[in-house]
């Protein structure tokens, strides 16, 4: 005979299936709470464009607020409380600046805007260890698009202002190891591109272009943890601007131990 004891358990026990809806749900109300809470107007102080805005950085004076990315600052209401739940900022004009989410004076969502109303930048969660930000110019076209894995970046994607890429890496996942890192010229032409040719051993290959899109040199890098840096390492070929290869080079940990000249 079964016993009491065991009877309870049986009635009593959650099947994981339940637990992982359960968590799933919990965390999908964690994530959308931001966009629900009633958004609190902040009307003691207005900005003007020009003193929030760097042509480097863009709108960046919130980012000392952003915890998750090691911000230490904290934002306080005008009574001197830390600032809880949805919170807008405005340009002098009465444009919306700024619209985030708060949590004890930091920020976990937000997003920032010009004063012609576009986005400037849109920070939110992907899920319990990712975030993402955009960027975008003024023109609306995407600045930079990066994905952060607890802090560090693990993608990142950067444009020119006429929209062409700029710039690309990307690590593997937990931000284990380096994947590619690819970037061009304003005028769309790839630069460089590096690329993992041997996962075990951290090996590299490494084409760079002139800017009319001929190859100028090509060749093995090799990742040096313990430097964290890319060294050039074996056999490396050289062209001159018109495609032309012009000499082959012997490197090892970048330093070249012999070339031979091609006629």
């Amino acid at each position: 005979m079964q016993s009491q004891y065991s009877i309870l358990n049986t009635q009593y026990s959650i099947p994981n299936t339940l637990r992982m809806r359960f968590l799933i749900t919990i965390l999908a109300v964690l994530f959308l709470l931001p966009l629900h809470a009633q958004k609190q107007k902040n009307t003691t102080k207005y900005y003007v464009f020009e003193a929030v805005y760097d042509s480097a950085e863009g709108i960046n004076i919130y980012e000392k607020l952003n915890f998750v990315m090691g911000g230490d600052s904290v934002r306080n209401t005008p009574k001197g409380y830390a600032a809880q739940n949805c919170w807008e900022d405005y340009y002098k004009s009465g444009k919306v600046l700024h619209t985030g989410y708060y949590v004890d004076g930091q920020l976990r969502s937000y997003k920032n805007f010009y004063e012609t109303g576009q986005v400037e930048r849109d920070f939110h969660n992907i899920d319990y260890f990712r975030n993402e930000m955009i960027l975008y110019w003024i023109n609306g076209k995407v600045r930079s698009d990066i994905i952060y894995f607890q802090g560090e970046s693990e993608s990142d994607h950067e444009y020119y202002e006429n929209g062409n890429p700029d710039y690309a890496e990307e690590f593997a996942k937990k931000c284990e190891y380096l994947l590619y890192r690819t970037s061009w010229y304003e005028n769309g032409k790839m630069q460089n591109d590096l690329q993992l040719s041997d996962k075990k051993k951290k090996k590299y290959y490494l084409k760079e272009y002139y800017e009319n899109g001929n190859m100028q040199d090509e060749g093995t890098m090799q990742y040096y943890a313990e430097l964290d840096n890319f060294m050039k390492e074996g056999i490396w070929k050289v062209y001159d601007e018109t495609g032309k290869l012009t000499s082959t080079q012997e490197y090892v940990r970048n330093q070249m131990t012999e070339e031979k000249k091609i006629q």
